[in-house]
């Protein structure tokens, strides 16, 4: 884990990138990455959940309303849009109760508002990438910040009991990124996943690369091929067609 300061430094760095990289792309450009939005849909994604989650830490217990995006913006706007939202989320987190138990939804998370720090850094540093692919090569994670993304996806998404990564006959994978002693170790059954932090257990897949690389793999950024695997590569690949996240 990274600390709550950490997570605010991120946070407005890459809002800051991201807004960038909108600008620098076209109405037309769609990332590869995620192929079925425009660039412009991308941006109003973000502006949505980073206003979305504001609101959701200034009004603990309320639900968001239909209209707490606001009016969205033309292509002039856009990038005012774009800093307002994040804005208005570092203000809400910097002003959140550290004691208060705000509503979360991973599997395994840490104190709830170091939660939302935590997600929302990751969240808009990802469609960073998006917007970044866009137009060119995307920039890497510090090896640090890419180690809790990949611990986050780990133990707090994967064994989400809704997730659909699931298998008969229980199949095992080891996630080691190069830059850290750091490991994780899944069991995939027919019940939800069930990750352990640095097991000595040995894994029926074992995956390896840099942090940034497999990061990038598990959220279906970057090919899977990217990485290096031993054992049975087939389980990274259900990993990566089954655990699929969707803004809902």
């Amino acid at each position: 884990m990274l600390t709550f300061d950490d997570y605010i430094t991120i946070l407005i760095a890459e809002s800051d990138s991201f807004a960038n990289a909108i600008v620098a792309t076209q109405p037309g450009d769609a990332p590869s990455s995620c192929p079925e939005w425009s660039t412009r849909e991308l941006a109003l994604h973000v502006g949505e959940v980073q206003r979305w989650a504001a609101f959701t830490l200034n009004n603990p217990g309320e639900k968001p309303p239909a209209d707490v995006v606001g009016m969205l913006p033309n292509a002039g706007e856009l990038d005012r849009w774009l800093r307002e939202g994040s804005s208005a989320l570092v203000n809400a987190l910097r002003n959140g109760d550290p004691d208060f138990a705000y509503f979360t939804f991973l599997a395994d998370s840490p104190p709830p508002l170091l939660f939302w720090a935590r997600r929302q850094a990751h969240e808009v540093a990802m469609h960073r990438v998006d917007a970044q692919i866009a137009v060119g090569p995307a920039d890497s994670f510090p090896p640090a910040f890419a180690i809790d993304g990949i611990d986050e996806m780990l133990t707090g998404f994967a064994p989400r009991k809704h997730m659909k990564l699931r298998s008969e006959t229980p199949q095992t994978i080891m996630v080691a990124p190069k830059e850290s002693d750091q490991t994780w170790h899944l069991t995939i059954s027919k019940d939800p996943v069930v990750t352990v932090r640095n097991s000595s257990d040995a894994a029926d897949c074992s995956v390896t690369g840099s942090a940034t690389d497999i990061l990038w793999v598990l959220w279906n950024r970057k090919p899977k091929e990217s990485l290096d695997v031993s054992g049975d590569a087939d389980i990274l690949g259900l990993f990566c067609d089954t655990v699929q996240i969707r803004w809902g």
